[in-house]
């Protein structure tokens, strides 16, 4: 390998150890949970609410609005998405019902 490549393939592995420590795994979080406990577990694990641009805007009346809100449907199992991030990891949690309960959490960007 000549001097040159092995500076490319040093340069491509720590630029690759760097993406890999700004992802992140997925937080566990219950399914069922309450979401408010789940916000509160999110919170001391270094995630924050994620206001993402083409965020819907939500009544302050819903119990379901919270600064992280990204989209809830008006009927059926009245299910929302609420986003945070943690360094460069954006993460959704989908919620059903009035009260919001954690159905599942997914990866939006950058998770391992």
């Amino acid at each position: 390998m000549s001097v040159r490549a092995g500076f490319l393939a040093a340069g491509f592995l720590l630029a690759a150890s760097a993406a890999l420590a700004q992802s992140a795994a997925l937080p566990k979080l219950q399914k069922d949970s309450d979401y408010t406990g789940a916000r509160k577990a999110l919170l001391s694990q270094g995630y924050e609410p994620a206001q993402l641009p083409n965020a819907e805007k939500c009544e302050k009346s819903d119990p379901r609005c919270f600064p992280e809100v990204f989209a809830c449907a008006g009927t059926g199992l009245a299910a929302c998405v609420y986003t945070w991030r943690r360094g460069q990891t954006v993460i959704e949690v989908h919620t059903i019902g009035e009260q919001p309960i954690i159905q599942s959490v997914r990866c939006r960007a950058n998770c391992r």
